[in-house]
């Protein structure tokens, strides 16, 4: 029984934050070899953001000081946590085709023991393709006959923005907006969804996101306007 509770413990050893996501993506880096992860690493990274893009929902509706620093900090987490999952998806691609390269040249054992699921099938897909292209092209012209053509691959169809899935660059913040007239200087500032705003003048008018212009309405730096 001891045996499989320190199994499980040793599988489960990575629990995903901003701090590991940073970490795993500097070992991959500096790192030629392909880092081992738990298993499941992947599903979890997508748990991780799903709670954060949950969390974020969340204080969407609320307009007090504290949730709009609130939403600033969360979507900044996001984001930043999506730039470092790709960053250690693309350091691990790039290993794991030249893994395959090594294998199909050189016919070599090469350990896989690190790949998640996901990257074990990728890697046996690309071994399959380079022995294919190899024998139907190199291997032909080589022994002097007219290599084969591959018909090209259809390219994976872009998704509608109903069916794109929680991992782009930055999360969607579909906020109304409003017309507001500064009663103030306000100088440049970053809002929640990292867009930058201003500087404005006072007396200016302009068109803002209904939770920054409520904010700044409790600190007296704008007025609504109506409009038809």
């Amino acid at each position: 029984m001891a045996d499989n509770a320190d199994a499980n413990k040793e599988s489960k050893d990575i629990i995903v934050t901003y701090e590991t996501l940073y970490e795993l993506s500097r070992l991959e880096k500096n790192r030629e070899e392909l880092q081992k992860l738990d298993q499941t690493f992947l599903a979890d990274v997508a748990e991780y953001l799903k709670d954060k893009m949950e969390l974020l929902e969340n204080q969407r509706h609320k307009d007090s000081l504290f949730a709009f620093e609130e939403k600033e900090s969360i979507t900044r987490q996001i984001v930043n946590a999506k730039k470092l999952v790709k960053e250690i998806f693309e350091r691990r691609e790039r290993k794991i085709i030249n893994m395959a390269l090594n294998k199909v040249k050189s016919n070599i054992i090469i350990d896989t023991s690190n790949l998640l699921p996901e990257e074990k099938s990728f890697y046996e897909n690309i071994i399959q393709m380079l022995q294919l292209n190899r024998f139907e092209v190199l291997d032909k012209v080589i022994r002097g006959e007219k290599p084969i053509v591959f018909e090209k691959i259809e390219p994976i169809t872009e998704k509608t923005p109903e069916t794109v899935e929680p991992f782009g660059e930055e999360p969607e913040l579909a906020v109304s907006n409003v017309m507001v007239k500064f009663n103030d200087r306000v100088d440049r500032f970053v809002g929640f969804n990292l867009e930058e705003y201003g500087p404005y003048s006072e007396g200016e008018v302009t068109s803002l996101p209904i939770d920054i212009a409520s904010l700044l309405k409790e600190q007296g730096k704008v007025e609504f306007l109506k409009t038809d």
